[in-house]
């Protein structure tokens, strides 16, 4: 059953981010040119020239979608020098998860930044514990605060696609999810397609967060059921693509000049 609080009036989330969505955020996005693509082993930086001077968006590299031939390469430099919102519905829509994470980033490039200084400064780790205790959390992707989570939440369950030693296979989200008080959900769920069959297993009540670099800071996901949005802003644009082209991890492209942002429903502006 679709709970019609977790899923738009069509019914369906359509692809990642959603074409139901996209259609939404398009009008308030800001235009502009794609300046670069930089794709290292774990994260993907879409650099933007907008109306309001240059933007990066990140997303998380797709498992075995990392840029190593040279017909892979000529495909990524044809997007340089194109208008970033013509090219965006073609991005999400592909069944390409290396164009989908672009398009995840390049989306974020172009989320405007209205009243983000007043945007809370939390990590998710943070969020997940302080809404989570004595409750049942349940965590769609392994990072690295699940020890710690572990250790302050009533429970926690971890579903993975490649589980590590204490998590189950994300084959067992049906099972789990409902039972959850908590859903706290990787921002690449948008890329490879999960996050609306996700959603729809939640109870109405469950409290719902979106995590990750990745992660779209648009109010426009609360329309779906989504509560709490904790994600990134790219302050330092050129050290931050040089991180992420050495294939650093995301504590390395942080210190670099990323800020790592919080939006709640209700209490976004």
């Amino acid at each position: 059953m679709l709970f019609p609080n977790r899923i738009l009036a069509s019914g369906i989330l359509v692809y990642n981010i959603s074409m139901n969505i996209l259609s939404q955020i398009s009008p308030s996005l800001l235009s502009g040119q794609i300046e670069r693509i930089a794709i290292g082993s774990h994260w993907i930086a879409s650099i933007i020239q907008t109306e309001k001077g240059r933007a990066c968006g990140l997303a998380s590299t797709p498992t075995k979608s990392f840029v190593t031939d040279d017909e892979q390469r000529a495909r990524l430099a044809g997007l340089v020098g194109r208008n970033a919102n013509d090219e965006l519905p073609a991005l999400i829509q592909t069944d390409d998860l290396l164009q989908r994470g672009i398009g995840l980033a390049t989306l974020n490039a172009l989320l405007p930044k209205d009243g983000a200084e007043n945007w809370t400064d939390r990590n998710a780790g943070d969020v997940i514990i302080e809404r989570g205790r004595d409750k049942h959390v349940a965590l769609v992707g392994h990072f690295p605060f699940v020890p710690e989570v572990r250790e302050k939440v009533g429970k926690l369950s971890v579903l993975e696609l490649n589980p590590r030693e204490g998590d189950l296979p994300a084959s067992e989200a049906p099972n789990i999810i409902p039972q959850a008080d908590i859903l706290a959900v990787t921002s690449m769920a948008f890329v490879n397609n999960t996050m609306d069959s996700l959603l729809a297993l939640c109870r109405p009540e469950t409290y719902v967060i979106v995590i990750g670099p990745s992660t779209p800071l648009t109010p426009h996901l609360f329309d779906v059921g989504v509560n709490m949005l904790c994600g990134s802003i790219v302050e330092e644009i050129d050290p931050v693509v040089e991180s992420v082209l050495t294939g650093d991890g995301f504590r390395q492209i942080k210190k670099k000049g990323v800020r790592l942002v919080t939006l709640e429903a209700g209490n976004n502006s």
